[in-house]
């Protein structure tokens, strides 16, 4: 007797639409990987030491706009594509780097001092790059320069690990990694597994290379370091 295989017949709708994406349910986890070193350079204790009261707001209005920076090259970017990102406004952002301004020389001056107590063994290749921005000192090139201190700590802390990535082929992965609402409390991501993210996960362990979350776990991911 002979058998026969059904045959499934698919039809495709070359006039449907794609479908509508709620972009503000996408939240950027990227970030997460950076803040260790952003924090090592304990900016909080600067803002602190100039007399401002609300040293923790803007410590938290700088550290966004360095990731602006590196994931938009826009200090302006919506800090609310940020997984908890912090509840501050334009306006708020540029009150704040109108404080940071007059104070930009101790700013440079003491992030110098601190980047050079964290990493010793690249103290000639920082103070290159820390050289040109020393003669433009308002707040977009200070950010600026800690975008780029924080992106090289993170790659000297790879090198100390065995791994080996340029900056940019770095930076590139942590662009890209959102992870999208599904319901009220879970979240799935929404970018690929690689070499980078595989290399980060085996120092720092953050569990990012998971495909659903919790959204209670990811907060916890934020606080980890």
């Amino acid at each position: 007797m002979t058998e026969h295989k059904g045959i499934i017949n698919k039809s495709i709708d070359f006039n449907k639409k794609v479908e509508y994406s709620d972009e503000s349910k996408m939240k950027q986890v990227g970030y997460f990987y950076l803040r260790y070193f952003f924090d090592s350079l304990k900016l909080y204790n600067f803002f602190t030491t100039m007399g401002d009261e609300d040293a923790l707001k803007i410590c938290l209005a700088v550290e966004f706009q360095i990731y602006n920076l590196l994931f938009y090259s826009n200090i302006a970017h919506d800090v609310k594509d940020y997984f908890n990102g912090p509840s501050i406004t334009f306006r708020e952002m540029i009150e704040v780097n109108n404080k940071v301004e007059k104070y930009a020389y101790d700013y440079y001056d003491y992030v110098a001092k601190e980047v050079l107590c964290l990493d010793g063994k690249h103290q000639k290749e920082i103070h290159q790059m820390m050289k040109k921005y020393q003669y433009v000192m308002d707040p977009i090139h200070l950010y600026k320069m800690t975008a780029d201190l924080v992106l090289k700590l993170l790659k000297y802390d790879l090198e100390e690990h065995g791994y080996l990535f340029k900056e940019g082929d770095l930076l590139q992965p942590l662009k890209v990694m959102f992870v999208i609402k599904q319901a009220e409390n879970n979240y799935r991501a929404v970018y690929s597994n690689s070499r980078i993210l595989q290399a980060l996960e085996d120092i720092y362990h953050l569990g990012l290379d998971h495909l659903y979350y919790r959204k209670e776990d990811l907060l916890k991911k934020t606080r980890k370091f």
